[in-house]
């Protein structure tokens, strides 16, 4: 659930010509893509929260930092020059 979200909206919301990538880690994974620009204060995990021009619910992302919560995953969201990364780190769990 975690990764299909993150990855469905990196293609849902990139732009025309854009890319996805994803880079696995012994300690986690990111997920970045290139997207459409987004001011520093705004909202990314809110509920229902959703870009203007876009249809949908608003709720991907607000699981996504749910289940990181739960399963004790760091979760670190950037945005710079259009750039949206993801940065999952799992935490000891002992």
């Amino acid at each position: 659930m975690l990764a299909h979200n993150v990855l469905s909206n990196a293609v849902k919301y990139n732009v025309e010509k854009g890319w996805v990538r994803v880079h696995l880690h012994d300690t986690g994974f990111v997920i970045e893509n290139t997207g459409i620009p987004r001011g520093p204060a705004q909202p990314v995990f809110k509920r229902y929260h959703t870009e203007d021009s876009f249809r949908g619910l608003g709720l991907g992302l607000s699981i996504v930092e749910k289940i990181c919560s739960f399963e004790k995953i760091d979760l670190q969201y950037e945005n710079h020059d259009s750039i949206h990364r993801f940065r999952f780190t799992f935490m000891n769990r002992s």
